[in-house]
């Protein structure tokens, strides 16, 4: 990178042959979702609700628990979150009801490339 004097008397850096601007993530740096995986995955030991003892538990499996807690204590929208993973979220349909109407005799051609109207 060569440094040449700005019109205001900064200075400008011009790029050579060759130069490259580092733009982006550095090659190797993990994608977020990479990230959350892996802590999703940790084990951690917790003790079972119905059996008191301790367990090895993912970290995923602990939130899973934790939604179907807050479902069962009547949080709609925990319910909602576990139903649409287990049977997919509903979509709704758009229905069109009548028709479209379409004139194709009332169309009139104006200009032709370069010639005179209605020709």
């Amino acid at each position: 990178m060569k440094r040449v004097p700005g019109r205001n008397g900064g200075t400008l850096n011009h790029l050579e042959k060759g130069d490259v601007i580092a733009t982006g993530k550095p090659k190797g740096t993990k994608n977020r979702a990479t990230i959350l995986k892996q802590f999703l995955g940790l084990k951690i030991l917790v003790k079972n609700p119905s059996t008191g003892e301790e367990e090895k538990r993912t970290f995923e499996e602990i939130i899973e628990l934790a939604i179907l807690k807050k479902a069962g204590s009547g949080d709609i929208n925990a319910y909602k979150e576990i139903k649409d993973t287990l049977y997919g979220k509903l979509t709704e349909k758009t229905e069109h009801s009548g028709g479209i109407k379409t004139d194709i005799t009332s169309i009139k051609i104006i200009r032709t490339n370069g010639g005179a109207p209605g020709s």
